[in-house]
């Protein structure tokens, strides 16, 4: 075993500020540094405020202009499409920016924003564990600050020479090579946060190159320790019916009654639209509803709301419209599915403006699914083009060809 490095320099990962509710955690490298993915802009940079003020004021003006006349209603619908296409834009472009390493400190930061006012304020310390929504720091003798990551903007800590080097590998879309510095990284690290987000980082760029079935062991292996973790988002679960299954995570029957729920959970997702096994899939989901864990929960609870649109005659604007009361309660790090899902619900009612705002949500959240990321993109810009918003979505087009046009969505 390779002894670790004497000498470790700290990197910076930008933490995406909340989007709606105070309840909104990070996800898996939101800690990390800047990839070329949700998370590896892994904890890089997602999209700083300016999206979060585009996106939450896109949900109050719809909400707004429904209760006004319908001139009112196209006029700002017009205003919010413009304003979502700028927010995917922006977002794309934060996937492949670089970040510089910062020098060479030896202690940890993590900068907060204080709910009144906004300030910044930079705490100095150790961090000695990274569990759930819970940063511990220690600033001396006495019990340590618990800091929930919704007030984190930044966090500072010491890595070794393997994880940065996976960090930078990341960056450049070298998936393999970023894979094998993880696995070397994981080796020499003592620190068991840091462990599991190195379990996370390797998760992502399996995902990345297509390597499924290695992905659901190593988030249940962080899940033994952090069983609240919020890396369960990089599971690969299936959204789309219409999912290829060479795409798909290699699921079995057996898969549905595995030791762990969230192997349970992510096998239920692929079986559940084929005939053989859509009773079986059922039960498990339905089970897993009442697991202990809220992550979880949800997730098995917007699977279920898959067989209204594989059946598109059960779906009914009342289903859409508690599903997307239910989804704001939803963390960001497993919020892209269920907003897939919310999506397809409305173009299916034939509610294109709401169908495009849900649809562009995925890749505004940087998912690590990239068949997710390409269909709900080209689906947005379907949606747009039917409500008459052709120059938006001429752009969200143009989106999708930079980013998807020209590469498998498995992104082998």
């Amino acid at each position: 075993m390779q002894k670790p490095t004497s000498h470790q320099s700290p990197d910076t990962a930008r933490m995406p500020p909340a989007l709606e509710t105070v309840s909104d955690v990070r996800t898996a490298a939101d800690f990390l540094v800047v990839p070329a993915s949700r998370k590896f802009s892994a904890g890089s940079v997602w999209a700083p405020e300016k999206n979060e003020r585009e996106l939450h004021r896109t949900r109050s003006c719809v909400a707004s202009s429904n209760a006004h006349g319908w001139l009112t209603r196209c006029i700002s619908v017009c205003c919010l499409c413009l304003s979502l296409v700028s927010v995917l834009c922006n977002s794309l472009e934060a996937q492949t920016r670089d970040r510089s390493l910062l020098p060479f400190v030896t202690t940890d930061h993590v900068i907060i924003r204080e709910a009144i006012g906004g300030k910044e304020t930079r705490l100095t310390g150790v961090i000695e564990d990274l569990r759930g929504d819970v940063v511990q720091l220690r600033r001396g003798s006495g019990e340590p600050m618990r800091i929930h990551l919704r007030e984190v903007i930044e966090l500072q800590f010491q890595k070794s020479a393997d994880f940065n080097r996976g960090l930078l590998h990341m960056q450049k879309r070298q998936w393999n090579e970023a894979l094998m510095a993880f696995d070397q990284a994981f080796l020499v690290e003592h620190r068991e946060w840091v462990r599991r987000e190195l379990l996370a980082a390797s998760s992502e760029a399996l995902l990345a190159m297509g390597q499924l079935k290695a992905v659901p062991p190593r988030i249940a292996k962080i899940a033994e320790s952090d069983p609240e973790t919020r890396h369960v988002g990089l599971l690969p679960m299936v959204w789309d019916h219409r999912m290829p299954t060479d795409k798909r995570y290699p699921a079995t029957g057996t898969d549905l009654s595995a030791v762990s729920p969230l192997i349970q959970l992510t096998a239920a997702s692929v079986l559940l639209d084929q005939p053989e096994f859509n009773d079986a899939a059922t039960q498990t989901l339905t089970t897993l509803r009442l697991n202990a864990q809220p992550f979880v929960q949800q997730l098995a609870e917007a699977q279920m709301w898959r067989t209204r649109i594989i059946d598109a005659s059960l779906l009914k604007p009342s289903d859409a419209q508690r599903m997307s009361d239910r989804v704001r309660d939803f963390d960001r790090s497993i919020r892209s599915g269920p907003e897939f899902l919310l999506g397809r619900s409305f173009m299916i009612l034939h509610d294109y403006d709401n169908a495009a705002i849900h649809l562009m949500w995925p890749s505004s959240l940087h998912t690590p699914d990239r068949y997710l990321a390409s269909v709900s993109l080209s689906e947005a810009a379907e949606a747009l083009e039917r409500s008459g918003r052709i120059g938006e979505s001429v752009i969200a087009r143009q989106e999708w060809q930079t980013h998807f046009g020209k590469l498998d969505v498995s992104d082998k």
